[in-house]
């Protein structure tokens, strides 16, 4: 079918035009929603939405703010294949500098602060999505730093890392070091289990099976 393209004009020197797309305001009813679908298909793919901003000596922003919930999910699929993935990915540099950074966090409150949960999905009949967080290769490996938080006036936050319950077995938890993978140039990582200093009486630390 036919195309429609919106775009503004050319300039050389100063700033282009903009686009805008936006509903009305309403005193008292409901506001009209922004809709920006592609196509579906019967047989083959559907169509892509695809928003990107402008390349430049400084690349320009996608900036997506919600009044109140914000949705990002992969649509179901109705056949056997996976269904539909999220992707947020960090751009990669071409020059010495870093690459992009991914932030997420929940913003602060004078009350309860916000909670961030990453969850992999639920299977009814195979096995359940895997969680992988996985810091960068590189001359010397990147960091994974994980940390309860500190309680100003009170306990600082706990940190529970524990396997699932199962039917038949429960799951395992290993924690291990990593090798050196030229043989003759160092040793393996050590793994340090150790309680924090306190000028009234360490943690202790416990070990046992069920």
């Amino acid at each position: 079918s036919g195309s429609v393209d919106i775009t503004t004009g050319k300039t050389d020197a100063g700033v282009s035009g903009n686009v805008q797309i936006s509903t009305g305001d309403s005193s008292s009813g409901n506001v009209g929603t922004v809709s920006i679908q592609a196509g579906s298909a019967a047989s083959q793919n559907g169509g892509d939405v695809k928003i990107a901003s402008g390349a430049g000596a400084t690349g320009g922003s996608i900036e997506i703010d919600s009044a109140n919930a914000l949705t990002m999910s992969g649509r179901s699929s109705t056949s056997v294949s996976s269904a539909g993935s999220v992707s947020v990915t960090a751009d990669e540099s071409v020059s010495i500098s870093s690459a992009g950074e991914i932030d997420i966090k929940a913003t602060a409150s004078a009350e309860a602060g916000s909670s961030v949960s990453v969850t992999a999905g639920e299977s009814t009949s195979q096995i359940g999505g895997d969680l992988s967080l996985q810091s960068g290769a590189g001359a010397v490996g990147g960091e994974v730093l994980i940390s309860a938080g500190d309680g100003f006036t009170g306990t600082g936050g706990a940190l529970q890392l524990s396997a699932g319950n199962g039917a038949t077995e429960g799951g395992s938890v290993s924690i291990s070091s990593g090798e050196a993978m030229d043989s003759g140039a160092g040793a393996s990582g050590s793994v340090s289990v150790l309680t924090a200093t306190s000028e009234v009486a360490s943690g202790s630390i416990s070990m046992m099976t069920g």
